[in-house]
Formats: structure tokens, sequence, C-alpha cells
């Protein structure tokens, strides 16, 4: 289990300084619309819904994890994201 709030993530910028990004419509679009089965959907659903904190499970993580990477947010925002 892991709690992450996607409308203030911790993203370090290239400079160096540390602004906090709103990512819930963009991320949970990304994985509402993309995703391969019910349980992305509905992750898609309860990120774009939150307004802090989530606590989301290893199976979700999972998922987030795998879009992160792989769809255009890249390295930076996953590791913002994850850690």
């Amino acid at each position: 289990m892991k709690k992450i709030n996607f409308n203030s993530i911790d993203f370090e910028s290239i400079d160096g300084t540390t602004q906090k990004l709103d990512i819930r419509r963009e991320f949970s679009n990304l994985i509402y619309m993309q995703g391969e089965n019910i349980e992305c959907k509905e992750l898609g659903r309860k990120i774009y819904n939150s307004k802090e904190e989530i606590e989301l499970n290893d199976d979700e993580i999972k998922i987030i994890k795998d879009y992160a990477e792989k769809r255009p947010f890249g390295y930076v925002v996953t590791e913002a994201i994850l850690n």
C-alpha cells in the first residue's frame, strides 16, 4: 500500500527547483482512455476524483508505474509520483 496525492506532486525541474504539479486530469485520463481492463478504468476515476492523498494497493501502483514510464510522462514524473 502507498499513498499518493496526485494534485500536489513534487516535481524537480531541470534547474533543480521543486514545483508542485496537479497531474490528476492528464494522468487519470491517460489511464482511463488507454487502459486495457476495468481496473484501469476504475483507477482513472479514482485518481481524477481525488482531492487529497489516496491509498493505492500494489496492483494499482503497478498500473501507475507502467503508464508513467511507458507513456508521455517519462522518468522524471515517474520518479516524482512513486517516491
